[in-house]
């Protein structure tokens, strides 16, 4: 299972365990309101010296057993380990076993370490109960619970320490013991995992039994924790104005800690609560303040440490280039914080906090806090979307809104609960601030600043006109003071906002200012986080390198369409191009790139992250299958749309059975006085002429106009750039052509336009292509490419994707709008090979922008009307006239 989906099951396993523990919360939120502040303060200090404490023991427990480590590498792991722990039971020591092995430690060492720890700390909180269980024998109330609890943690101690004892002394017993694990295992350990393993525990625990003086540090360090935790016991009673006898703290705290170890709840969960009130009871403590003392104290000792564990393991999250789960968490995560600041703003404040306030904060301010709230609420909305596209400009502005919530949570009604959810989610945005690298257009930003500042002014300009000079609507004469003061009034307090409306056109003004605010805002945010936007095409000096590249290590059919004027280009730093086309949020790349073979891969990887740098969607279209492992482990998928036909143009014929039909329309065009050859340039005014009669003739056949990025289109410097294969008929009428393209370091030709008149001969295409095929093997040529067939050899398998399967049955039912079948057919009549091409994109969810921006950079203009034109498209057959013109792949 991959790292991201474990931990969304261990936020689920948090949001479970909080569920059932929602009511211990709420009455820990109305406990710690009660409390006197300085005893809490103190609470707090012993509890961080706590968690430093049980840091430092770690670390010389490693230190101990040879794999020394400091203790501030080793804190967000021990955070990080009590979530784990929480959440799965016994998974904690995961978190160290991980970070051990990336620190080159084995894994071995790393338990030897953890079973150090363990020892101390329960030997050490023996003697604390054994001093507890004397003080409730001495006051009557030790329960045989306590005692069979205390039994079962001297079985604890035990096994913990008959490990180290097993490690140090049975060698032999300890690798039969894992060779068997690693064989329940079958193949997912290495050979031999058993023995390394056996034999790091034997040497760490050798090292430990050799030097018995290394198990002082970390003895001392868990008694010292254990101390800790106490006075933080104690402070916390002396906060509910309880002045205890030590003997109770310790006898309470004692058999809390105990049901902490030995409950089969995670971490207690239910049982430390009940036997620490119930001990504190029985020694006299009132049940209510019992009850408050316990649960304040699991909020400092559990669910403290339980949230700064998961925002540590969320931070610590290593996004794979598939995975943007860290990503989705924020975006999710400040969503919610969105919908929490509405919820706060429309629930009173609890009245102890708000007589504080009244004495502390102006009336004025609370009501402004109430409003900034709800504001910070809609920019967190819009900025949530931001986030998920890696926004730069998204992710600061997220950092202010959040500051700005937690700002005004403390100062509209003490809600420190939505503070310290705000204060959470601030450090998760800055743990994570390296992976919001996209930017905003910069032209966009500025006119959103500039309808920002006009916008809030012409806003404040109607407003004070329409106050002043409309006062008979209003039960006050305002002034123009009173007007501007009003206006403001209006924008930044949630308070009454002042001289009601007398008539309904009244209303409608007071309504319409806070509507154009709105709107103002929610415009401005919406511009400042557009991507970056090209306003230019290729610079000359741009299409010259990419022509030199390109001709250099072009080996394709698409690598001459690469250099057509509608392409932009981004370069490698290894001297690779491609040219992509950007559609809306969609940077489309044509094939692959273009370049050394060795710098292939790299291209692929630096030109996704130019896209995500750009806040664009990278899709590459027709690509070879040859990349599909680079194009992998950047993180993209693969989709099958198709495969070209190519041609032996060495071994082609028309003899035999198998081109029967083929020979004989070839022949009867032949025999009717049609002839086909092929022309160098330059070409003569007259020729282009009629070149140029044949083209409209086409495309009014075709129901639409020119194509784009994958296509040339008619223009005569471009037909003046290579051959020219031309058909005439018997009156000497140009009847047909096909340009002939370049692959360049590939012995393959290919064309592009291929158009002919309407009322020309069935198979007169058939006669250009037989043409060509003698061409191309008389100029020593080795294949010829007659372009993609869509859907051809897609989803064929059981076991293809469900995506390709259902374009599997695209291709065999959908010639009501498209003959792919028919495409497919007459290519087949030529005894190609077919060489399937692929479509690349980043997720399941980018595939239909993926494929939108495919549709709409071929047909630029006319994106709207590809499924009507497609409608009035006849299917077509093997040797229908109208099946020559979709040659190439693309839909007219």
């Amino acid at each position: 299972m991959r790292p991201g989906w474990i931990t969304v099951l261990l936020l689920g396993a948090v949001a479970v365990a909080i569920a059932f523990q929602r009511q211990e919360l709420l009455a820990l939120i109305v406990a710690l309101e009660q409390a006197r502040l300085v005893p809490v303060l103190g609470a707090i200090g012993c509890q961080l010296g706590f968690f430093v404490l049980m840091i430092a023991l770690h670390a010389t427990a490693f230190a101990a057993v040879g794999a020394p480590v400091r203790a501030r590498v080793l804190a967000p792991v021990w955070f990080t380990s009590l979530f784990l722990n929480l959440t799965v039971p016994g998974t904690g020591a995961t978190a160290f076993v991980a970070d051990a092995t990336r620190r080159g430690v084995a894994p071995a060492r790393a338990t030897a370490a953890l079973l150090v720890v363990r020892v101390c700390d329960l030997a050490t909180f023996g003697v604390v109960l054994l001093a507890g269980l004397v003080t409730l024998w001495l006051h009557g109330a030790l329960r045989p619970a306590e005692l069979l609890a205390a039994l079962g943690l001297l079985v604890l101690i035990g096994l913990w320490g008959g490990g180290l004892v097993l490690a140090h002394r049975e060698l032999a017993r300890l690798e039969r013991l894992l060779a068997g694990m690693e064989r329940l295992a079958r193949g997912r350990l290495p050979a031999g995992w058993g023995a390394e393993q056996a034999r790091h525990a034997s040497e760490s625990a050798g090292e430990l039994f050799a030097q018995p003086r290394r198990l002082l540090a970390p003895l001392c360090l868990a008694l010292a924790a254990h101390v800790a935790d106490l006075f933080c016991l104690a402070f916390l009673s002396r906060a509910f104005g309880l002045h205890l006898a030590p003997g109770t703290v310790l006898a309470a705290f004692s058999v809390g800690l105990l049901f902490w170890i030995v409950a089969v709840t995670p971490d207690g969960l239910g049982a430390v609560e009940g036997m620490m009130t119930v001990t504190f009871v029985s020694l006299g403590v009132p049940v209510v303040k019992a009850a408050a003392v316990t649960l304040a104290f699991r909020g400092l000792a559990l669910w403290l440490p339980l949230a700064v564990g998961a925002v540590l393991h969320l931070s610590r999250l290593r996004l794979h280039p598939r995975s943007d789960l860290g990503v989705r968490v924020l975006s999710g995560l400040t969503a919610l914080m969105g919908l929490t600041n509405l919820i706060s703003a429309t629930l009173p404040a609890l009245g102890l906090r708000l007589s504080f306030l009244r004495n502390h904060l102006p009336l004025e301010v609370r009501y402004g806090s109430r409003l900034a709230t709800v504001l910070a609420a809609f920019a967190l909305f819009l900025l949530a979307q931001g986030l998920l596209r890696r926004k730069k400009l998204a992710h600061r502005l997220a950092i202010v809104a959040v500051v700005l919530s937690v700002v005004a949570h403390l100062s509209k009604g003490l809600d420190w609960e939505e503070a310290v959810l705000g204060l959470g989610l601030l450090t998760m945005l800055w743990s994570q601030r390296t992976k919001f690298i996209a930017r905003s257009d910069g032209p966009t930003i500025h006119q959103g600043v500039r309808v920002l500042v006009g916008a809030l002014g012409f806003t404040l300009v109607y407003g004070i006109l329409g106050f002043w000079l409309l006062d008979r609507h209003f039960a006050y004469d305002f002034g123009f003071r009173a007007a501007l003061e009003q206006t403001l009034a209006m924008f930044f307090s949630f308070s009454d906002p002042g001289p009601l409306p007398v008539t309904r056109f009244g209303r409608w003004f007071t309504e319409s200012i806070y509507t154009v605010g709105a709107t103002t805002l929610g415009y401005a945010l919406f511009t400042l986080l557009q991507p970056v936007l090209l306003r230019q095409r290729a610079t000359p000096t741009e299409q010259l390198r990419a022509k030199t590249i390109v001709e250099a290590h072009g080996c394709s059919s698409l690598a001459r369409f690469v250099l057509f004027s509608d392409k932009l280009y981004w370069f490698s730093a290894g001297g690779s191009v491609v040219g992509y086309a950007l559609v809306g949020r969609s940077a489309v790349a044509l094939g692959d790139p273009i370049g050394p073979t060795d710098d292939i891969a790299a291209a692929i990887t630096g030109f996704v992250a130019f896209c995500t740098e750009n806040d664009w969607e990278p899709a590459f279209y027709q690509t070879l299958p040859d990349h599909l492992d680079a194009y992998q482990a950047a993180g993209l998928q693969a989709l099958g749309i198709g495969s070209e036909a190519v041609v032996d143009v060495a071994s082609f014929t028309l003899a035999g059975r198998a081109v029967k039909s083929l020979r004989g329309g070839v022949g009867r065009l032949r025999k009717a006085g049609y002839t086909a050859e092929v022309l160098s340039p330059p070409y003569s005014p007259e020729l282009l002429r009629q070149l140029k009669a044949v083209s409209d003739d086409w495309l009014h056949q075709q129901h639409g106009g020119e194509k784009r990025f994958s296509l040339g289109w008619f223009d005569e410097a471009y037909l003046n750039d290579g051959p020219l294969a031309v058909v005439h008929d018997a009156d000497g009428t140009l009847v047909a052509f096909a340009n002939v393209i370049p692959e360049y370091q590939k012995s393959e030709s290919t064309i592009d336009l291929m158009r002919r008149r309407r009322d020309a001969e069935s198979g007169v295409m058939d006669l250009v292509f037989v043409t060509l095929f003698e061409w191309a093997r008389e100029q020593g040529f080795a294949t010829f490419n007659l372009g993609l067939a869509p859907l051809s050899g897609v989803g064929q398998d059981a076991d293809d994707p469900l995506v390709e399967r259902v374009l599997n049955l695209v291709f065999r039912s959908g010639g009501r709008f498209y003959s792919f079948e028919g495409l497919h057919a007459y290519k087949k009549k030529f005894l190609p090979t077919w060489e399937p091409r692929y479509l690349i994109y980043r997720s399941s969810l980018a595939l239909p922008q993926a494929a939108a921006a495919v549709v709409r950079a071929d047909n630029p203009g006319h994106s709207l009307r590809f499924f009507t034109i497609a409608k009035k498209i006849k299917p077509v057959g093997t040797n229908s006239p109208s099946g020559d013109a979709l040659l190439s792949g693309n839909p007219p």
